[in-house]
């Protein structure tokens, strides 16, 4: 990349554009999954994404071109060139931090022994439930290197890199003529979990809903289960950007400071866990920032743009990110983490009682609003009774609007986990609520 940059910068110069700014993102994803007894072959993919930014005649302009080649300089350029004569924009440098190089600490794929682990997994798995009809796991590794610089001084580059893990399990079970499905998403670090005692639970799940039904409609006490809980929440986070609040496409809109929430239910955004950004795609360095405090709106998704915008910010927060390179920088986030407490699982449904436990939730983007904050969307569980299972639920509806979700918090539990969400990942235990709506039979 570095003779590509080195070879288009002199051409650039040469057409009289200067002040170049480069983003360079480079990716690499492996997987391998597991299909019914059988490891299916292993693929990997490798891209390069390249965004130039330029002065020319004193306006700005861009291009962006996938794993670019030599022979297609000269079209960039010339978009750099068209792009500054139609929008006269002002250029706007961006900075460049002095950063330490960034750690790589993602932990190897080894296809061979990983084949192996993910076929034990799925035998132990079926030998508990032998209703078992068809049975998928897979593992992913997807590693992320973003480099930022200019050609206008030596050295100046900053680069961070972001890799992780991601399992996904799926499991049909059959009987008499009932199918039921069941499901698993987790991201993580290590390439060390317990992948039989997690495929297992994904069988016994789906195996255990076969003799489900609706319950009753009506108010219940619920707890909704950490990856449920995780989806939920992050499907509403794009109502968190200051350009929806700005734009008055978000039922946030003027919320700041204002209670959302619970007391018992906080979130913030850490850009230094499993997404580690130190600084965002307009060059601003990255900060810890609470969403939610003790169930107030404390802080939006700030861009440079909407920083600017907005007379009581004046600064980006860092959360400045590129999701189309066709288009210009917009927001996002890195990893929202809900506050948890100490109770496990089974602490907070003992806590509750009886009510029900919210194991999953389908059609989460299709049956959410974030204009609104309302939502409605399909689910399924179990009765609690004496703060244990008793009975499974299924084709049931839980709906409501975020808002009133949030102030039903009672207490959020310690069973963390990690699942992608939209433009970042989400870290969410168990939450236990107060009552939510469920439309069933």
């Amino acid at each position: 990349m570095d003779s590509f940059v080195e070879l288009f910068s002199k051409k650039a110069k040469a057409r009289g554009l200067d002040r170049l700014h480069f983003h360079v993102e480079e990716m690499e994803k492996r997987n391998l999954s597991v299909f019914n007894g059988e490891a299916q072959r292993s693929g990997a993919s490798r891209e390069t994404l390249f965004f130039v930014e330029g002065k020319y005649k004193d306006f700005a302009g861009s291009a962006y071109a996938a794993n670019p080649r030599e022979e297609i300089i000269e079209k960039l350029i010339e978009s750099i060139i068209q792009t500054a004569s139609w929008n006269k924009a002002p250029y706007l440098g961006k900075p460049i931090h002095a950063l330490e190089p960034p750690r790589n600490n993602v932990a190897d794929f080894e296809s061979g022994r990983l084949a192996r682990t993910l076929l034990d997994a799925e035998k132990f798995a079926r030998d508990q439930a032998p209703k078992t009809e068809a049975f998928t796991v897979e593992v992913s590794q997807k590693t992320r290197t973003v480099t930022l610089f200019d050609c206008d001084g030596a050295g100046r580059r900053m680069s961070d890199i972001v890799g992780f893990f991601s399992l996904d399990v799926g499991v049909m079970a059959k009987n008499d003529g009932q199918a039921q499905t069941a499901h698993h998403h987790e991201l993580f670090l290590r390439d060390d979990l317990d992948y039989k005692e997690i495929a297992a639970r994904v069988a016994r799940e789906a195996s255990g809903m076969l003799n489900s039904g609706a319950c009753a409609s009506g108010r219940y006490k619920a707890v909704i289960r950490n990856s449920a809980f995780a989806e939920l929440f992050g499907a509403f986070l794009p109502s968190f950007f200051a350009e929806k609040c700005q734009n008055k496409m978000s039922f946030l809109t003027g919320m700041l400071n204002s209670p959302i929430g619970s007391r018992a239910f906080s979130a913030y955004e850490d850009p230094a866990g499993l997404i580690r950004r130190r600084f965002d795609d307009e060059g601003t360095l990255t900060e810890r920032k609470t969403i939610v405090d003790k169930g107030r709106l404390s802080d939006y998704f700030h861009n440079a743009r909407t920083a600017a915008l907005d007379p009581g910010k004046r600064k980006s927060n860092g959360n400045g990110f590129r999701q189309n390179y066709n288009e210009g920088i917009s927001s996002a986030y890195t990893n929202v983490v809900v506050e948890g407490a100490q109770k496990t699982l089974a602490g907070l449904l003992s806590g509750m009682d009886e009510g029900l436990l919210v194991t999953e939730c389908d059609g989460i983007f299709a049956g959410i609003n974030p204009a609104s904050g309302d939502f409605s969307v399909l689910a399924k569980g179990y009765m609690v009774k004496g703060g244990g299972l008793s009975r499974p639920v299924s084709g049931i509806t839980i709906g409501g609007n975020l808002v009133d979700l949030l102030s039903a918090v009672e207490e959020t539990g310690s069973d963390y986990i990690v699942i992608q969400s939209n433009t970042g990942v989400v870290k969410s235990p168990s939450a236990r609520l107060s009552g939510i709506v469920v439309t069933g039979a």
